[in-house]
């Protein structure tokens, strides 16, 4: 299945909801936690839509190396390079000159010519790290394999779509290959929490055990998408896996019962404000000569 035909069947208009065919992914799920349900109904129900879903640009760098590192696909085959005559003085992509070229390109993606450097380098990243390649070295059972499965306490229909499969049917790694600003050990946890990627590891590996494998663990493959393009392999622990389920459970719940009411509004009312806990001010207690901080 092409990858347009893939995100297509989660962005059916209002007069199709119930259509058999409508499946929602984890990025939509995430879309509903991040950006709440009046955004969901208009990104991907709403007809015509308010606000179409648009890729920006580190998201089409990280699509040509995601591209080219898994499928081994060449930068011309996926990617073309902007002249440089083309873009403005300030180096955006605009203008009638840049129009008329953009209408000879027949590739999904452009990128500039630092764009290009740095994909390279972090392909090139990939296979230099032992860890990677050895996990990418592994047999491979599938490559971005597209799987419908309906989850039965919602009664919604689901699809995923996992980067990589490797090992065979009694231990089934599901791997995931990431671009990111923020990889290394102190900082990718951060990142895994604020963009919920625990609950995809959840979703994946609920896919793929809907297909009948037994899944072993869910690993990342993360890229720093800056010099010195470092290149680190994380495996997700199986508690944290199992947090991601009970929050897509919960997302999951909430999207059923928002499409079987057509209600998309958010809270209505006065909500109360507080502080999180990391920015209260503190009080220091000296007991039994020792400080206590409450």
């Amino acid at each position: 299945m092409k990858i347009e035909e893939y995100h297509a069947l989660g962005t059916a208009r209002r007069n199709k909801r119930k259509h058999p065919q409508l499946r929602f992914s984890n990025s939509q799920l995430a879309q509903l936690d991040r950006r709440g349900p009046e955004y969901f109904e208009g990104a991907f129900l709403a007809d015509p839509q308010p606000w179409p879903v648009t890729s920006t640009k580190p998201q089409t760098v990280g699509q040509v190396f995601h591209t080219m590192a898994l499928e081994g696909s060449q930068l011309n085959e996926v990617a073309t390079v902007v002249p440089d005559d083309v873009l403005t003085s300030n180096g955006q992509r605009r203008g009638k000159k840049y129009d008329a070229w953009l209408d000879g390109v027949h590739t999904p993606y452009t990128i500039t010519a630092a764009e290009e450097q740095a994909v390279k380098q972090m392909v090139d990243a990939v296979y230099r790290s032992p860890a990677a390649a050895n996990l990418l070295g592994l047999n491979v059972i599938g490559t971005e394999t597209t799987i419908f499965y309906d989850h039965k306490p919602s009664g919604l229909k689901l699809r995923a779509r996992p980067d990589l499969l490797v090992g065979d049917r009694g231990r089934v790694i599901v791997v995931d290959l990431k671009s990111s600003r923020a990889p290394r050990p102190r900082d990718w946890p951060r990142e895994v929490a604020k963009w919920g990627y625990h609950r995809q590891a959840a979703f994946y590996c609920d896919a793929v055990e809907a297909l009948g494998y037994d899944v072993d663990c869910f690993r990342f493959v993360t890229v720093d998408n800056e010099p010195p393009y470092e290149c680190l392999v994380y495996e997700l622990p199986p508690e944290d896996v199992e947090q991601g389920r009970s929050e897509n459970a919960r997302l999951l719940d909430e999207l059923a019962s928002r499409l079987r009411n057509d209600d998309w509004r958010t809270a209505d009312g006065v909500l109360q404000l507080g502080l999180p806990a990391w920015a209260k001010e503190r009080v220091e207690l000296i007991v039994d000569g020792e400080t206590i901080e409450i």
